[in-house]
């Protein structure tokens, strides 16, 4: 068997052909709350509930493709990731198919990825999670006191605010 140039050049190309595949397919991060998180229990109102973050859009239109949500999964539960307008994110406007969830320690909870969904500019939108189960099944956590935050036209209010990252 004969390893000559030609075979070391292809293996050499097909090998940064992985690599590179395997780096493009991570979507770009656009803004993300900062840790580190303090932990504080959902007070849901009926078997359908969230935490949202507050995010205010710039001067120029955003697109976003995934949402994460940062928290711990205590029983399981059904989750879909949203997008709500409105003075107090009353409106929804957008959201997944809900995925199921297990039992799992604090982590980042990230939605499958979806066509662009278009943050309009000098708009304020609510974004997190809807939780579909028991009472307390999903223990969200919050960044608080809360830093202000700005990244790519996306702003995150300093103060009380759920946790969120979203992704081009």
């Amino acid at each position: 068997m004969r390893f000559g140039p030609f075979y070391v050049r292809a293996a050499f190309f097909f090998c940064v052909s992985l690599l590179l595949g395997g780096l493009a397919t991570a979507a770009p991060l656009l803004v993300q709350t900062p840790g580190p998180f303090a932990s504080a229990a959902d007070t849901p109102t009926n078997i359908s509930y969230g935490v949202l973050a507050k995010v205010d859009v710039g001067a120029a239109n955003v697109d976003v493709s995934g949402i994460g949500v940062y928290g711990s999964v205590d029983e399981a539960l059904n989750m879909k990731w949203a997008i709500f307008t409105g003075a107090s994110g009353s409106a929804p406007v957008f959201q997944t198919a809900a995925s199921s969830l297990g039992i799992t320690s604090a982590q980042w909870f990230d939605s499958p990825s979806f066509s662009p969904f278009t943050l309009l500019a000098n708009q304020t939108y609510w974004i997190g999670s809807i939780i579909d189960g028991p009472l307390g099944a999903f223990n969200s956590a919050y960044n608080f006191p809360g830093t202000l935050v700005s990244s790519n036209g996306l702003t995150l209010p300093a103060g009380i605010n759920g946790n969120v990252e979203l992704n081009r």
